[in-house]
């Protein structure tokens, strides 16, 4: 029996170009709904897209959120769907952090590098505080491997691998230097063994940062839904038959778990009964899912960039976002319901949470609206 249907959309595509000044954000989320309260969940957003706009043939998040009416829409729809027992999901995944990630993967992959155990591999922890290390520095090279990355450029990896070397010695982190020189000569082995994966038909798209997310996304549904789900994506033409591919091997995968300090992975996928894509401009809770990330998207650009962001774009950004204020209860009332997952940096995350508790009191005037 099915209990929920997981209506999804995404921000800030970008593909194999992982680096993206303009879009430093990519983000899925949307709203997880019972199947019986669909038809009535339609119909409020129809009504209330209807009271606001109603010769607009299809009302997109980022471009509402910009304006005071495209704002007070989106918040009457996120407040009514919600009274309506929607809940909100984000994956938000900050790309630079992604590629500082992708980094420790090329260059301290114990299949290329010696000095690498595979039980280094395992201790997620440990390569996210050499991540956060690579970002902390904040070199060009950051950016430079992301372009060798996308166009597969085994010498300039090779280069880089040597150049992150130096850096991080003059940093100070001898050890995490050592790694690298140690690995830059097999640096490029390591790039084409992960790319190669493009070259058959039901993996294209594997060395993209789409795909990755959604392999992490699917295992976030898998283990914390509390029923079987069926997943509405709106349509994605250039990925949904890369989505649908990497989503068929996981519900045919064989049975298997694997444990890290902080997480699991678990196969096949159980839960999740089909995904499916549907067209924004006839789904309104499609439309609802746009509303969501694209409101996200921007509250965390505005907001952490340091803009004068006005009191209703606080009030989404508190709504949309306090998901990940969940993180900091304290533990005596319980663990908190696991809404969102964010892939960022400690930098991003501490300011962010930083930035989400200063405006908390504006919750107060919510009602007044």
């Amino acid at each position: 029996m099915i209990f929920s249907c997981i209506y999804l959309d995404e921000s800030g595509h970008s593909g194999r170009r992982f680096w993206d000044i303009n879009q430093p954000f990519y983000i899925e989320g949307g709203w997880s709904i019972d199947r019986e309260r669909l038809e009535d969940v339609g119909k409020i957003i129809e009504e209330i897209e209807s009271h606001y706009f109603p010769k607009t043939a299809e009302l997109k998040g980022k471009y509402l959120v910009k304006h005071a009416k495209g704002r007070k829409l989106i918040l009457q729809i996120i407040k009514s769907i919600g009274l309506s027992s929607a809940v909100p999901l984000l994956y938000i995944i900050e790309k630079k952090f992604f590629v500082c990630g992708k980094i420790v993967e090329t260059f301290l992959d114990p299949a290329y590098n010696s000095s690498v155990s595979y039980s280094d591999q395992a201790d997620l922890l440990e390569r996210q505080r050499i991540a956060n290390v690579i970002y902390g520095i904040g070199s060009p090279l950051i950016q430079e491997f992301a372009e060798a990355y996308r166009q597969r450029n085994c010498l300039a990896i090779k280069l880089i691998a040597l150049k992150w070397a130096g850096e991080l010695e003059i940093a100070g982190h001898h050890d995490i230097s050592e790694l690298f020189r140690k690995g830059a000569d097999t640096s490029g082995e390591a790039l084409l063994a992960e790319t190669s994966f493009n070259e058959e038909p039901a993996l294209r798209n594997a060395d993209t940062m789409n795909l990755t997310s959604w392999f992490y996304l699917f295992q976030h549904l898998e283990q914390n839904v509390p029923g079987d789900c069926l997943i509405i994506h709106d349509h994605i033409h250039t990925f949904e038959e890369s989505y649908l591919s990497l989503f068929n091997m996981l519900k045919g995968a064989m049975k298997s778990e694997v444990r890290f300090a902080d997480r699991r992975i678990v196969l096949p996928l159980k839960k999740i009964k089909r995904l499916t894509f549907e067209d924004s401009r006839l789904n309104p809770i499609i439309r609802a899912a746009d509303m969501l990330v694209g409101s996200a998207q921007f509250y965390i650009k505005e907001a952490l960039n340091g803009q004068s962001v006005t009191a209703d774009v606080h009030k989404i950004g508190i709504i949309v976002l306090g998901i990940y204020l969940l993180w900091t209860m304290p533990a005596s009332l319980g663990r908190p319901p696991i809404l969102g997952t964010l892939v960022a940096s400690d930098h991003f995350i501490g300011r962010l949470m930083s930035t989400l508790k200063e405006h908390v009191d504006l919750l107060e005037t919510l009602g007044s609206d």
